[in-house]
């Protein structure tokens, strides 16, 4: 298994993409790659047609998967606001490749039978495939999806994003798609690990839900939402109180526990609280009984995350190759400096091959589940099985 990466920033996309590609063929001592990844800065007008153009001429065996972004990653470098391209290349010996194309209209029910599933996506389940999936992020809901290859493929990692930019375009096997969603199976000699970093931390005590209706939840350990809320902003020191007031969000416990550490908890967003009943209306459908904790946001809960995520993983041999998807709520948003992730993951595995892309929403699993996570950077790692 071999993995090549490049990065491009040329004005001109023509150029960048001969650079790029020049790059990748040297780096992989002129072997065709099994699967190449694309990810092309939506700051290039009107990229699609030149770049199927040519995918099909300097890539004509590969399988192409990739899609326009608001940024890039690659080459330990993170382009947010101009034009650049990254290629991330891969030959896969002993790996079958399944790509696929769907739009909603094409999912079954989640919880249709795994026949169901495995007919729309070409894979047996019992293969274990490992997917990567790219969604258009104003046309397609991934959720129904990932709920139904979670039940129907239970053993495999999915990862990717919702991507986009002034017009979203989706390259797949030579083709070009403006909507929907584009993946690809991969089974065989090949493992994914996956690093999911939601960047929040934990504050006050975990709750029970008491009550709720629908995505309103209305008392927490018994309490109405509001003096809960103002226990734990009681509790808390002023640095804290002040992230309370502008950064609050909640986190739904995963499984249940005896004691809670920051990554047990599925982060989503408060909506607001009602005047009128207190009720606090949360992006998500947490069951009467489960358990929530109240999460900040800020640069030190990030930093701490990432490199505790990241030492676990790197006890593991280094990846051939790997793959990030990261909000572009990150970057230089939130660290005030270029290329911080990257630089963390290098420290980590050394020059491993990583490429990706920003997102406005990044796919990956936690706990078993796969989630449509927001503020993540989420990686994956490859592997030849052992």
């Amino acid at each position: 298994m071999q993995w090549a990466v490049a990065l491009a920033d040329d004005a001109q996309l023509d150029v960048a993409l001969e650079r790029a590609s020049d790059e990748i063929w040297t780096q992989l001592d002129q072997h065709t790659p099994d699967l190449l990844l694309v990810f092309v800065s939506s700051h290039y007008p009107q990229p699609a047609v030149l770049l199927s153009t040519w995918l099909q001429q300097q890539f004509t065996d590969t399988l192409v998967l990739g899609c326009t972004a608001a940024g890039v990653l690659g080459s330990g470098r993170e382009l947010e606001h101009q034009p650049a391209v990254v290629l991330l290349a891969a030959c896969l010996p002993g790996v079958n490749l399944t790509p696929f194309q769907l739009d909603e209209a094409d999912l079954p029910d989640p919880e249709a039978a795994a026949a169901d599933w495995e007919r729309l996506i070409g894979c047996p389940a019992q293969r274990q495939p490992q997917f990567i999936l790219l969604a258009d992020a104003g046309s397609f809901d991934p959720e129904p999806l990932l709920t139904g290859l979670d039940l129907s493929y239970p053993d495999s990692k999915k990862l990717g994003a919702l991507v986009g930019g002034k017009t979203t375009t989706l390259y797949l096997d030579h083709g070009i798609y403006h909507s929907g969603l584009i993946g690809v199976a991969l089974e065989g000699n090949l493992h994914l690990e996956t690093i999911v970093a939601q960047g929040c931390r934990p504050i006050g005590q975990p709750l029970f839900v008491t009550a709720i209706e629908h995505n309103r939840i209305l008392s927490l350990d018994g309490q109405p939402p509001p003096e809960a809320l103002r226990a734990v902003y009681q509790t808390l020191p002023p640095a804290d109180q002040a992230l309370f007031r502008n950064h609050l969000l909640i986190g739904l416990a995963l499984d249940q526990a005896m004691q809670y550490q920051q990554g047990d908890f599925l982060v989503r967003h408060l909506r607001g609280m009602e005047s009128d009943t207190g009720a606090l209306v949360i992006n998500a459908l947490p069951p009467r009984n489960s358990v929530v904790q109240f999460q900040v946001r800020d640069v030190r809960a990030a930093v701490e995350e990432l490199e505790q995520l990241m030492a676990a993983a790197s006890t593991e041999s280094p990846p051939a190759g790997a793959v990030v998807f990261s909000c572009l709520g990150r970057g230089h948003d939130l660290y005030g400096e270029p290329n911080h992730d990257s630089r963390v993951f290098t420290r980590h595995f050394g020059a491993v091959p990583l490429g990706g892309a920003f997102a406005y929403g990044e796919i990956g699993p936690l706990h078993g589940l796969t989630f449509v996570h927001s503020f993540t950077s989420a990686f994956g790692l490859f592997r030849p099985k052992k």
